[in-house]
């Protein structure tokens, strides 16, 4: 397995999937809220 920390490239791509990750929670989380009172909007 390739140390993260010592692959520039590794970390970047770690990075960029825990941000992808968050931001899909995030938008599932809109996406439910709206679902359920769509009069807040």
């Amino acid at each position: 397995m390739i140390e993260l920390t010592r692959d520039p490239f590794s970390f970047r791509v770690h990075n960029f999937l825990q941000e992808a990750e968050d931001i899909e929670k995030q938008f599932l989380d809109l996406v439910h809220n709206s679902t359920e009172n769509p009069e807040a909007s």
